[in-house]
């Protein structure tokens, strides 16, 4: 049950941390369907299966959902009787291809990308390319600061060893000495 429960995809926008509740008597499917979930929280396949009850007996499930980024592994020891905490997935992406391909005419060449992008369903291929650019922005934008702090470094020392250079040509042309 904990592996099927951790296959369903769930979608939110928001970052708070909900319950969602499963009560169930058999004999039945249980499937993603079965699962009330919070206002503002919807599953992506409600159709996802969890278990099924073949006797007339009651299967009920709490489950706590959030919002997170990665892979993160539940610590089994820490948990309390009844309760059995399941490693969570949050990687929607699932598959990403791409191709660089030269294009142009007469003199005039450039690039294109082409860009395959296969999602679990709780964000589109369109909105993962608009996170992972904004992602790959941030990530490389310090290194935009060192170029610009390393250029008006080097501006200064130049604008420092100019003066210097021109004061010592005024002070010392040539092989003359210093005026009094």
């Amino acid at each position: 049950i904990s592996v099927n429960l951790k296959e369903i995809v769930l979608k939110s926008e928001s970052n708070d941390i909900w319950e969602a509740f499963s009560s169930v008597t058999g004999p039945k499917e249980v499937t993603a369907g079965d699962t009330l979930l919070p206002p503002g929280v919807k599953a992506i396949d409600k159709s996802q299966y969890i278990a099924t009850i073949t006797q007339p007996i009651s299967l009920i499930i709490e489950l706590g959902i959030e919002r997170d980024r990665g892979y993160r592994l539940e610590n089994l020891s820490k948990s309390q009787d009844g309760q059995f905490p399941i490693d969570a997935v949050f990687m929607p992406v699932r598959n990403v291809n791409y191709s660089i391909h030269l294009f142009g005419n007469g003199n005039v060449t450039q690039e294109i990308s082409f860009f395959e992008i296969w999602t679990n369903g709780s964000l589109t291929p369109q909105e993962a390319l608009i996170e992972a650019s904004s992602k790959i922005v941030d990530l490389l934008s310090p290194f935009l600061q060192i170029r610009f702090l390393t250029t008006y470094v080097l501006e200064n020392r130049k604008k420092s060893f100019d003066l210097e250079r021109s004061a010592s040509s005024r002070f010392y042309p040539g092989n003359a000495t210093k005026p009094d």
